[in-house]
């Protein structure tokens, strides 16, 4: 083998990283505006920040682990934040007479 004929297929490489890769890697745009909680989202936020666990917030709020879990990957996803950790420390942050 050559390395002409290695460097055949650069360009086509090249052009299929350009179009499917670099966009896959590219940071996702931000909302213009920040993502609002339902009332039970900013419920389930407090009590995280409080340290409960999925289980003491389903039985604090009368649901199912599974609907906890849920509220909590919602609540993730909205405000764009990492961890449970992080979800707490935003509502420190954020939280107002109304909470977050």
């Amino acid at each position: 083998v050559s390395l002409d004929e290695l460097s055949e297929p650069l360009p086509v490489v090249q052009a299929t990283s350009e179009q499917h890769l670099e966009p896959a890697c590219r940071p996702k745009p931000r909302a213009l505006q920040p993502a609002t909680l339902t009332a039970r989202e900013s419920e389930v936020v407090n009590l995280i920040a409080d340290g409960m666990s999925n289980a003491a917030i389903a039985a604090e709020l009368r649901l199912s682990e599974h609907t906890v879990k849920r509220h909590v990957a919602n609540i993730l996803l909205k405000l764009d934040l990492p961890s449970r950790a992080a979800a707490a420390a935003f509502s420190a942050r954020h939280t107002g007479p109304d909470g977050p």
